[in-house]
């Protein structure tokens, strides 16, 4: 990773210089934290986010770039995981005052897949932010077609899970505000049962702390759905 840090500069020789760099770093930095000078690491990755595509046009280039910020989410502060989510949420938050930066951005199907998997391991976005993307992730949801696209449960499970990988408790989505959503997705068709299932199983997971665990019924039934 120190290496791949040093030569940062050599990634804008071509757009494949720059995706095996983006890919090489994310893969060995990850996930961000836990060792020796891990910080002054992300700070310097922190300035290639700064920076931006040099190579944007590539479409591999663009899948590397969310797929890095994926992988170091944990070394990110909440500032920067802020500033990853208001560039994301042009494309995953959609509206009319923004559809012209949308129509600019043009994400593919992969993309916009690879920008739902980085913005849900942003566990220190505040929950607020949290909720705006599971009421979106929710809707999207609904249609079996948006259940077809295995990044959209993902993302839920990741940004209403009871327990966080990195994040701190207080980031955490309450239980109320989970079981409110619970009905539907124990109700839907899922295509993939056996990735649903343990998708699912992170809304509801036990973690003997009142502030963040689901109620008795609700876990009973999520806990019946999962047997079938």
């Amino acid at each position: 990773c120190d290496v791949l840090l040093e030569c940062a500069a050599d990634r804008k020789r071509s757009a494949d210089h720059e995706q095996r760099w983006l890919t090489l770093t994310g893969f060995c930095m990850r996930p961000g934290a836990g060792a020796p000078l891990d910080a002054w690491r992300v700070r310097q990755a922190w300035g290639i986010f700064n920076e931006g595509m040099v190579h944007g046009k590539s479409e591999q280039v663009r899948l590397a770039w969310w797929v890095l910020w994926r992988r170091v989410a944990g070394g990110l502060t909440r500032g920067q995981q802020d500033q990853i989510f208001d560039r994301l949420q042009v494309a995953l938050l959609p509206n009319s005052k923004q559809a012209k930066k949308l129509a600019e951005m043009k994400p593919s199907k992969q993309e916009l897949a690879e920008m739902w998997r980085a913005v849900a391991s942003m566990e220190r976005l505040l929950v607020a932010s949290k909720i705006k993307l599971c009421d979106e992730l929710m809707h999207r949801l609904e249609s079996r077609k948006g259940r077809e696209e295995p990044a959209h449960l993902w993302a839920l499970s990741r940004l209403a899970a009871r327990v966080p990988l990195q994040g701190p408790l207080d980031a955490v989505i309450s239980p109320r505000t989970v079981e409110a959503w619970l009905p539907l997705l124990v109700e839907w068709d899922w295509p993939e049962p056996e990735k649903a299932g343990f998708a699912l199983a992170q809304l509801g997971r036990r973690t003997g702390d009142r502030v963040r665990d689901l109620d008795d019924a609700s876990r009973a039934r999520l806990a019946r759905r999962l047997r079938t």
